[in-house]
């Protein structure tokens, strides 16, 4: 079953606050040691959120923006991208994708 939509917006309105309760007090120092050698320290995570928000951002501009939006999805491979003009010529970043 899925939830509502006053559910769904219920919960995106709680949202910001879980990341800022879990890192209120902390030192700088806390937020940049990773917990294990393969974990993402707290400060890595919410880089990489940011990231995904201004990702998530164009694509909901794009959407909104077009007609028939073509959205590039995650992991496309050097070939997709290429008529896309993004990632340089195909073997190259192919060769730089290897090892």
């Amino acid at each position: 079953m899925t939830d509502s939509p006053d559910a769904v917006l219920r919960r995106l309105a709680q949202t910001p606050a879980l990341p800022e309760d879990a890192v209120r007090g902390r030192s700088a120092i806390e937020l940049g040691r990773r917990p294990g050698p393969r974990d993402w320290s707290p400060a890595e995570i919410f880089c990489h959120l940011r990231h995904v928000e201004e990702l998530f951002q164009i694509r909901f501009q794009t959407i909104l923006g077009a007609d028939e939006p073509k959205i590039l999805v995650f992991g496309a491979t050097p070939e997709a991208l290429a008529p896309w003009g993004i990632g340089g010529d195909v073997a190259s970043a192919r060769s730089r994708s290897v090892g």
